[in-house]
């Protein structure tokens, strides 16, 4: 039997497309569109601004592409009006009615208790 252990994580907040706005950074490349925001949030562009630390902005995106790709388990962002999803199935970031929106963010990662043969760590690291 398959296990898998579901880890779900919550915040009421500024929304990710708010944080690019109050940050000022990606505009041109997001507009209003929030499944924009979300999508290259998960590509690593982050709204950080700590040079040579924390400005990477590849937590999100590589913990995503090790529980997706290297654990074949899935993850789902709700953040303001848009969603992104990735599994097995591929990428879909959403835009959704207003009446959905969520004033923060919620992740939902869904992690395999058991790691496919060949699984390392370590290709997931920046």
């Amino acid at each position: 039997m398959k296990k898998d252990l579901y880890i779900t994580i919550a915040d009421c907040g500024k929304t990710i497309y708010g944080s690019y706005v109050d940050t000022n950074k990606y505009i041109n490349e997001i507009g209003t569109n929030e499944a924009e925001a979300l999508r290259i949030a998960n590509e690593g562009f982050s709204t950080k601004d700590r040079p040579g630390a924390e400005n990477r902005g590849y937590g999100i995106s590589k913990s995503r592409e090790m529980i997706v790709n290297g654990l074949r388990g899935a993850f789902f962002m709700l953040s303001g009006t848009a969603f992104y999803r990735h599994d097995e199935n591929g990428i879909v970031p959403a835009n959704i009615p207003e009446e959905y929106r969520w004033n923060g963010t919620i992740i939902l990662l869904k992690v395999p208790l058991t790691a496919p043969s060949g699984f390392s760590f370590y290709n997931y690291v920046e």
